[in-house]
């Protein structure tokens, strides 16, 4: 099964800043209720079959959901993870900012995350996809067993760190 990194996304499935609810709502309001859909998310794949750990939450305001991945005692089949996917989806539409955002912040985010993964490959993670981008925004990097990539490893984090320049911006509002 896939490791899924969840990516700051331009509508909010990982942005913390750009969370759904009452666009009224004071930001740091909007932060926490989506953090707390996000850890709802990864109870209710557990809850569901899928080995998937809680969220780690960036102090740049990104978000990282793991399922699976080394030492990981996940056998849950793509069948199992699909419909475990179904089945706790409302908790990441929960946090879709009213209205999206513009179609020049969606393409200036989609810039940046090629660019990001662009200098994963150079720093030393050759084997880095590219994201996939989804209809309202979200914005997924999927690592399958067997592709040497391990989040965890050093060679990874010290990538991280020489392209956090590149990662793509929170997005604030909605």
């Amino acid at each position: 099964m896939p490791i899924r990194l969840l990516l700051a996304a331009l509508a909010a499935t990982a942005s913390l800043a750009a969370c759904g609810g009452d666009p009224q709502k004071p930001a740091a309001d909007r932060e926490a209720a989506a953090r707390k859909a996000m850890l709802a998310y990864a109870a209710c794949m557990r809850s569901h079959g899928v080995a998937m750990q809680d969220p780690q939450f960036n102090s740049d305001g990104g978000v990282t959901l793991n399922s699976g991945g080394p030492g990981a005692k996940d056998n849950a089949s793509p069948e199992t993870q699909r419909k475990a996917q179904a089945a706790c989806a409302h908790f990441m539409r929960e946090i879709k900012p009213p209205g999206g955002n513009s179609p020049a912040q969606q393409a200036e985010f989609r810039k940046a995350a090629l660019a990001n993964s662009r200098c994963m490959r150079a720093h030393g993670v050759p084997n880095f996809p590219d994201p996939e981008f989804g209809a309202n925004g979200q914005v997924s990097i999927k690592i399958s067993k067997g592709s040497g990539i391990d989040p965890r490893s050093p060679a990874f984090q010290n990538a991280q760190k020489a392209c956090a320049k590149y990662r793509p911006k929170r997005v604030v509002g909605g």
